[in-house]
């Protein structure tokens, strides 16, 4: 559609086919044609940026080199819990569940989750970066903003990036707010101005997506059964996983108590990175899992694996502080 600059009404969003379009006219129309570079873009490139980008933002956080390439290592070896585990959860005839995940979680896909995630570990890299005043705020708001607008183009559940960053924004900044939040905004507005354009002449309205259309199908094929939004879709999760092993219940209890002590324990270093790292793992989480459709695949979640791995890293150290805490020296 794009590459033929005939546009239609179609169910999804145009960040991502903006992206691969150069694709297209360097390797032909066909599927078959631009399947594969599209996949090396996803799992070559931007994982291996993506690899860059959660090393950095760890050392930034935590200013140990050990512990930067930990995080690094974590996020390649992660996608193997997927193998390891591949007869738990649901089958299909097609194949099995977790294997999909595996291949998902190394972004071995032709999807838009790859390109979404990278845009969300990006942009925390550049919040972290703004808050140690490394880059300039006059700077970071055009670019980030432009980031958030493409990212929220290219998935719209990633307008909760772009929550977080207001409330960090609110929260912290007290130097020309009014000049910073214009920048922001007006290149945010850039940034997924193609996509206003595009709801505004296809579907009539420039907040309208394909995605309201879609939902539709899903209830009429009876793919969707309860509402968009809602916390049964929560419970409907939580439920499910327990129908497979009682032990979801003691993962889900152990990930809550990681993420706590991890939040606990950067906030010593500073709390504007405990809100930062909390904001970005919890907003996507509880954007899908709240979805009616959220709970069908873990390549939803990818955005939210780069804050959980520094918040874990942050919990070891936290209990190391426990269980070995630091002898006082009396003077």
């Amino acid at each position: 559609m794009i590459y033929n600059f005939e546009f239609y009404k179609h169910d999804w969003t145009l960040g991502f086919p903006i992206t691969i379009t150069p694709f297209i006219f360097l390797f032909g129309t066909d599927f078959q044609d631009v399947f594969f570079p599209i996949v090396l873009l996803n799992s070559l490139f931007l994982y291996s940026l993506s690899i860059t980008l959660i090393v950095l933002t760890a050392f930034l956080i935590f200013q140990k080199i050990k512990t930067s390439f930990l995080a690094g290592l974590i996020f390649v070896l992660f996608p193997f819990l997927f193998y390891v585990f591949r007869n738990f959860g649901p089958h299909f005839e097609a194949g099995n569940w977790n294997d999909f995940n595996f291949f998902h979680a190394n972004w071995l896909t032709m999807m838009s989750d790859p390109l979404s995630s990278f845009l969300v570990y990006l942009i925390l890299f550049l919040v972290i970066l703004n808050v140690k005043k490394i880059i300039n705020a006059m700077y970071f708001y055009p670019l980030v903003g432009f980031l958030s607008g493409y990212a929220m183009m290219t998935r719209v559940s990633n307008i909760t990036i772009i929550f977080s960053i207001l409330v960090l924004f609110f929260l912290f900044e007290k130097k020309e707010r009014l000049k910073k939040f214009l920048f922001f905004l007006s290149s945010l507005t850039i940034g997924f101005l193609p996509q206003l354009i595009y709801n505004y002449k296809i579907l009539e309205s420039p907040f309208s997506f394909g995605y309201q259309g879609a939902y539709q199908e899903w209830i009429s094929m009876g793919a969707a059964t309860r509402p968009t939004f809602s916390i049964s879709n929560i419970i409907h999760i939580i439920s499910r996983a327990v129908e497979y092993s009682w032990l979801s219940i003691l993962i889900m209890l152990m990930l809550i108590a990681i993420v706590f002590m991890g939040v606990l324990y950067v906030s010593k270093i500073k709390k504007e990175y405990a809100v930062i790292l909390i904001l970005w793992f919890l907003m996507p989480v509880l954007f899908y899992a709240s979805f009616t459709t959220g709970q069908t695949s873990a390549r939803y979640y990818l955005p939210a694996v780069q804050p959980l791995i520094i918040l874990s890293l942050a919990a070891f150290y936290f209990l190391k502080e426990v269980a070995l805490p630091k002898k006082r020296t009396i003077t």
